[in-house]
């Protein structure tokens, strides 16, 4: 797991943001070694999130992933439009900011349906994965 994922989803909790981490880096916090090139999230969509979301990932240069040419993510940008998915690419890595997930719902029944061991990020969380991952593998 790329450790610059951990910078973003730390960023992400300490400026409010609500998100649910998922896919692979899920597993690689339970301490799976699965390879995951990318960071998923299912993020709440109201207005105020989206921009929450687009001020903690300013210092990450975000930009969407499928743009031609490029085009930054930013307060302006997550204002606009309706959106289902944002799939950005970062200075930390790729970020996919999900809407919801098929047979798991959106951002309110992940939340609800996972608790915090099933994978929701808060910086007590984090660190007492890595903390017993690195204490398995020592």
């Amino acid at each position: 797991m790329d450790a610059n994922f951990l910078k973003i989803l730390r960023k992400l909790s300490e400026d409010g943001v609500e998100f649910v981490v998922v896919g692979g880096i899920v597993a690689n916090f339970h301490g799976s070694a699965l390879a995951t090139f990318d960071c998923g999230v299912v993020v709440d969509l109201d207005a105020g999130n989206l921009d929450r979301l687009a001020k903690a990932l300013s210092n990450f240069s975000p930009a969407f992933r499928h743009k031609e040419p490029p085009q930054s993510f930013d307060e302006v940008m997550a204002a606009k439009g309706e959106w289902k998915n944002i799939y950005l690419d970062t200075s930390a890595g790729a970020l996919d900011c999900l809407g919801g997930i098929k047979g798991l719902g959106d951002f309110a029944m992940a939340r609800d349906g996972l608790g915090a061991s099933g994978g929701r990020i808060v910086p007590d969380v984090v660190t007492t994965t890595m903390t017993e991952k690195r204490s398995r593998t020592s």
